[in-house]
């Protein structure tokens, strides 16, 4: 290797025994960071052949992920110096070599570029925060949105690291299989429970891709009510006795008054959005409500369901009711570019328990566009008290049918 000139430092390239050369220039600080250029991972065999040979099943695409993650973060120290160049370069390259890593997305490289980048920052998160002295692992940061309740879980009983690292593993293998043994599944996902509660306080709220990557049975709603079922000794079934409560006392009280004598979809989603607005913040400067409901017919074009579906990343869980006529034939809680299917669910007051034991679950803020709604929900179906800010409409719903809803 030939001596660098002056002005000029040499940098290890992400590709073995590689050199770069990257100019220090003042006027140009991030001159280095664009003109690396990344090599490509060094990949099991088994993952090698099954990309080329073209398997796109759930298990490959972890294991290549967790591949490409070790080499890079390994090799490739000023990955996020410029990481949207950096995933791009490695992207295009990964798609060139293995074109079955095509997915879906903005451009073919996308997701693969995408899930590589969280799992590194997941990683390095993770790293960062074992290196922390142990009064600083403990102290989570405050939510302005936070349950009432704290959820206390006996540490005795997590398991060893080294044997939950393999058991979410074999969950994962396990539901990417055509054909998953749900016995199976529903073991390791209790076993995993206490290291689970103690991992998901740790993560950036909001973030929901990183945990239903991680545990991917959470993209079935049922999941999500079994973990919180856990959390809180509780059975599902008190809470949807508690809302079905909710909607025999409101169902006479809604604009357009229901005069039949059974309670169809249709009634219980006009019953959570007229609470939905009778709480919302709608006065003062702050930040006002949005609602969190979105109900469609079940007839629209696949096109058009996949939009109403779709989330940005970040974006805080919300309900989507696809209808025909009055009865809820399939829901979704989406967020964070994410979706949470409600299906086998007797009715769909279900959807809306299981939209509020997301924030529960997966450890939440409520934003604040959500939160009197989340609020409400929180107060009366999960009898957990609400103690943060409330609107005056939400107060002044509360004193007009508080007596009702305690009984």
């Amino acid at each position: 290797m030939g001596a660098s000139t002056a002005g000029e430092i040499v940098q290890p390239n992400c590709s073995h025994g590689g050199t770069e050369t990257a100019s220090s220039s003042a006027s140009d600080p991030q001159a280095s960071s664009r003109s690396l250029s990344f090599g490509m991972p060094e990949l099991s065999r088994a993952t090698r052949d099954g990309l080329l040979q073209g398997d796109k099943s759930r298990q490959l695409w972890l294991q290549l992920i967790e591949e490409c993650k070790n080499y890079y973060m390994k090799y490739c120290t000023l990955i996020d110096e410029n990481p949207y160049g950096a995933y791009k370069i490695i992207g295009q390259k990964m798609l060139a070599a293995y074109p079955s890593i095509e997915r879906e997305g903005k451009q073919k490289w996308s997701q693969f570029a995408r899930a590589l980048s969280q799992s590194v920052r997941s990683e390095r998160f993770r790293r960062k925060r074992k290196s922390l002295p142990v009064t600083q692992q403990q102290q989570v940061p405050p939510k302005r949105f936070s349950l009432s309740r704290n959820i206390v879980t006996d540490i005795t009983t997590a398991l060893p690291e080294e044997e939950f690292n393999k058991h979410v593993q074999e969950l994962q293998q396990e539901w990417g299989s055509q054909r998953c043994n749900t016995s199976h599944i529903d073991m390791l996902f209790k076993e995993t429970y206490c290291n689970r509660r103690q991992w998901l306080p740790q993560l950036p709220t909001g973030r929901l891709a990183p945990i239903l990557e991680k545990f991917p049975c959470f993209e079935e709603g049922s999941y999500v009510l079994q973990e919180v079922e856990r959390m809180m000794l509780t059975k599902s079934t008190a809470w949807i006795d508690r809302l079905s409560k909710i909607i025999e006392v409101l169902r006479d009280r809604l604009p357009s008054p229901n005069t039949c004598n059974n309670i169809s979809d249709e009634h219980v989603v006009e019953v959570m959005k007229f609470i939905e607005k009778s709480v919302a913040f709608k006065k003062g400067k702050g930040v006002k409500s949005k609602s969190c409901i979105t109900i469609a017919d079940f007839d629209i074009s696949d096109a058009d369901k996949s939009h109403l579906c779709s989330s940005s990343d970040l974006s805080p869980p919300r309900i989507v009711v696809f209808m025909d006529g009055n009865k809820c034939v399939d829901g979704y809680i989406v967020g964070d570019n994410c979706k949470i299917r409600c299906r086998n669910m007797n009715n769909v007051g279900v959807i809306f328990i299981t939209f509020l034991a997301c924030y529960y679950c997966f450890d939440f803020s409520y934003p604040r566009i959500y939160s009197q709604f989340l609020g409400f929900l929180q107060q009366y179906v999960m009898h957990d008290p609400y103690c943060h800010e409330k609107s005056s409409d939400h107060k002044h719903f509360i004193a007009q049918y508080q007596s009702l809803f305690e009984k």
